[in-house]
């Protein structure tokens, strides 16, 4: 069946409404990680016609039952990275960015990262040396 992408959305809305808080920005974020877009095409395209495959709407089935977000996606972000992430798996709070960004603070060795990996891991390995000193 063929609907347009405002549709799309309002129906994704409407079955995360009465569980999920602020259930439009969660139907646009499912529907953009659905379709591999950002919300610039989700915008200036809402009377784009869109073959459903029903996909988008188990998203937000599961999505009303309070799965979380990135097991759903199967995506989460870490540093401004994209990541692949599978059910169970613990899922990265913004709280250990803030936690890591403190323990390279206290890391005393600067020079281990081109011992490590020549330079090229960059926070990553301090956090690894910093972990190690622990």
């Amino acid at each position: 069946m063929i609907k347009k992408v405002k549709d799309i959305l309002k129906e994704i809305s409407q079955i995360l409404d009465a569980k999920i808080p602020r259930a439009s920005r969660e139907a646009q974020l499912l529907l953009m990680a659905y379709l591999n877009v950002d919300e610039l095409w989700l915008i200036t395209n809402q009377n784009t016609e869109l073959e459903n495959d029903d996909t988008v709407f188990s998203w937000a089935q599961r999505r009303a039952k309070y799965e979380p977000f990135e097991y759903i996606v199967n995506k989460v972000s870490f540093y401004s990275e994209e990541f692949y992430i599978g059910e169970g798996a613990l899922i990265p709070r913004p709280e250990t960015e803030i936690l890591i960004d403190q323990v390279l603070k206290n890391v005393d060795d600067k020079d281990a990262e081109d011992d490590f990996c020549g330079g090229r891991c960059g926070k990553w390995n301090h956090f690894y040396n910093a972990c190690k000193k622990i």
